[in-house]
């Protein structure tokens, strides 16, 4: 389980691997989030966010790995099975980001950042997908708050994004609301 919910690894992998340019893949999961890493086929060239959007369309959000690296091989172990420990630390997988359109939007994407300790999220990025939960949730209600943003944990769970909080959100005078 992760984040409380079912994760069934061989079923990810059989996703990726479903993909006409990978020859193999492996999921694993990495500082509380799914990892995945794919080999290509031979000749053939693999792009990490392609990957996710192909897993997206078959497979529920929370099975959908957060980052995909491409590798040359899978390592192996003496035995000739799949060395899960030996996978090198996933790499942040690049995908097209908006910039945010609102103030709403702009102060959202840094408070998850923050909370997240991420450099940058943007306005649609999944605060789940990031390797948010429930405890970071109610770091950035109360991060929020401060700033004169009103909302509420059960918020972000449904939402999920700063752009969909942020038309949904309470703001405190003075605080420019979306348009």
């Amino acid at each position: 389980k992760l984040r409380g919910l079912r994760i069934e690894l061989g079923e990810i992998e059989a996703t990726l691997v479903a993909h006409p340019d990978v020859a193999q893949s492996a999921v694993v999961v990495r500082d509380g989030m799914l990892a995945g890493y794919v080999v290509p086929l031979s000749g053939h060239t693999v792009e990490p966010a392609d990957l996710l959007a192909h897993a997206a369309t078959t497979l529920p959000d929370h099975m959908v790995p957060v980052t995909v690296t491409v590798l040359e091989a899978l390592p192996l172990g003496p035995n000739g099975k799949l060395d899960r420990r030996a996978l090198p630390d996933p790499q942040p997988t690049a995908t097209t980001r908006r910039h945010p359109e609102t103030p709403a939007e702009a102060a959202l994407c840094e408070l998850f950042a923050q909370a997240l300790r991420l450099d940058s999220v943007g306005p649609d990025d999944d605060f789940f997908a990031l390797g948010g939960d429930s405890i970071v949730s109610m770091q950035v209600v109360t991060a929020a708050r401060r700033k004169g943003i009103e909302f509420g944990p059960r918020e972000i769970f449904r939402w999920r994004t700063p752009a969909g909080l942020a038309a949904v959100a309470q703001f405190a005078a003075g605080v420019e609301q979306p348009a």
